[in-house]
């Protein structure tokens, strides 16, 4: 046992002086991985371009502990050199979990260095679309959180991937990256994905990217109804503007603002049809408007909400929620959910 000690320390002493080829052949020849972790190392400290190729082949063997060595190794070079992306790219989809992982960080040292890089780039769009391995995709993702111009993917995988992990990742990738320009896709996810960690998840980027749903000025117009309901029409529209502002779904006029205008366009009647609403909106300067009806019939009570932009005076959005009369106050609150779920 001593001999063998000293016959590997005879040799880790000689091979300082040995070159990339020796180094190369030695590896294959060996048995012993004790003496290959070392060579392998060695080439990993000269940090020799010649090197990388034989080391991007160990890394692809099949033995287990020379390709952890030598993704160790190719890692431990930095960003700066070339020849190992390819390696990297074939390696995200490896069963093993280890070298993955090192793929990655692989890849995120040579973005580091030289920013985006068109091999990865076409080889991570190419992973995203058409492989069938949910870990392999996951990796893409978090790579793709780190790399430019990469939004549309990202929320591409956020609304269409089969996994939830790799949706949820992906959700986080553009809350990370503040990306204000999917913030209604990241409010639209967070109502309507069939999984609760990726709703949840788009919740919280949301709150990270900050601002609103839509950077727009919306006005809530009173509700027509029969005047002698008209404290039902006060309480539901206070109460929708309420959980439209607290939304941050668009930024909501003033409620005193809305009603000074109102009293000044509006002298026969308090009924404020489609036209009124617009014209009201255009005199706040608002772009859109919310107006609506609550009907009370027979003790039902049916609520329907509007959006309508005032520029177009298309409706954009509307919903409907009916009820008994006597449970106005949950009629209320689920026409304002439904009206806010498909804003």
């Amino acid at each position: 046992m001593l001999f063998l000690f000293l016959a590997c320390s005879l040799s880790a002493s000689k091979i300082r002086t040995k070159d990339v080829l020796w180094l190369r052949n030695k590896i294959e020849e060996s048995n012993s991985s004790y003496e290959r972790d070392m060579l392998i190392r060695e080439l990993a400290l000269r940090r020799d371009p010649q090197a990388i190729p034989h080391l991007c082949r160990y890394a692809l063997s099949q033995d287990k502990e020379l390709s952890h060595d030598a993704m160790n190794a190719l890692v431990a070079y930095g960003g700066k050199n070339e020849g190992r992306d390819e390696t990297y790219v074939t390696l995200l989809s490896s069963s093993d979990g280890f070298l993955r992982r090192k793929a990655v960080e692989g890849i995120l040292q040579r973005i580091q260095v030289f920013g985006d890089i068109p091999y990865f780039s076409a080889a991570l769009e190419r992973i995203i679309r058409v492989d069938n391995n949910w870990q392999t995709r996951l990796h893409a993702v978090e790579i793709l959180e780190w790399s430019k111009e990469t939004d549309l993917l990202l929320l591409d995988v956020a609304k269409g991937d089969a996994n939830t992990m790799v949706r949820a990742r992906a959700v986080a990738a553009l809350g990370t990256r503040k990306s204000v320009m999917v913030r209604r896709d990241l409010y639209r996810i967070s109502k309507t994905d069939l999984d609760e960690v990726v709703r949840k998840e788009a919740e919280q980027s949301l709150k990270k990217i900050g601002g609103r749903v839509e950077e727009v000025v919306l006005a809530v117009m009173p509700f027509d109804i029969a005047a002698e309901h008209q404290g039902l029409e006060e309480g539901f529209r206070s109460y929708l503007s309420g959980r439209l502002g607290s939304s941050n779904l668009a930024k909501v006029v003033e409620r005193g603002q809305v009603q000074t205008v109102v009293d000044e366009l509006i002298f026969q009647d308090n009924h404020i049809n489609d036209g009124k609403a617009v014209e009201i909106g255009k005199a706040l300067r608002a772009e859109q408007v919310v107006t609506g009806t609550i009907q009370v019939v027979h003790g039902q009570v049916i609520i329907t909400v509007k959006r309508i932009d005032v520029r177009t005076q298309q409706i954009i959005s509307a919903s409907e929620s009916s009820g008994s009369f006597v449970d106005f106050d949950q009629i209320q609150r689920a026409a304002a959910n439904t009206f806010i779920e498909g804003f």
